[in-house]
């Protein structure tokens, strides 16, 4: 399955990230395991239709998650990696994306 994001649908997924982002951001998890951002993540991909979905990939205390998304055209390759988990926090939020937990 190709994932395509056209020129006019840019300004709707930018929005669609950024809305991804504060909610990750509402609940933040520290350390290695993440089982809430886990599974936004999961859910995130899944919304796109993207299959082959692996979790836990650093063993069943750390959580991680690996995802291919195939091209509709065979060549290159590339590879994205991103941290998940939260630094500890002690400023009062002020923003509408505010935290939930401490």
């Amino acid at each position: 399955m190709a994932l395509i994001i056209k020129p006019s649908q840019l300004e709707e997924s930018a929005k669609l990230g950024a809305q991804f982002r504060h909610c990750i951001h509402e609940e933040p998890e520290i350390g290695l395991y993440l089982p809430k951002t886990q599974e936004k993540i999961v859910e995130a991909l899944k919304s796109f239709g993207i299959k082959g979905i692996s979790t836990f990939v650093g063993g069943a205390n750390v959580t991680g998650v690996v995802a291919v998304i195939e091209g509709s055209r065979p060549g290159k390759t590339i590879g994205l990696r991103a941290d998940s988990d939260a630094l500890p926090w002690k400023k009062k939020p002020v923003s509408s994306g505010a935290v939930k937990f401490r």
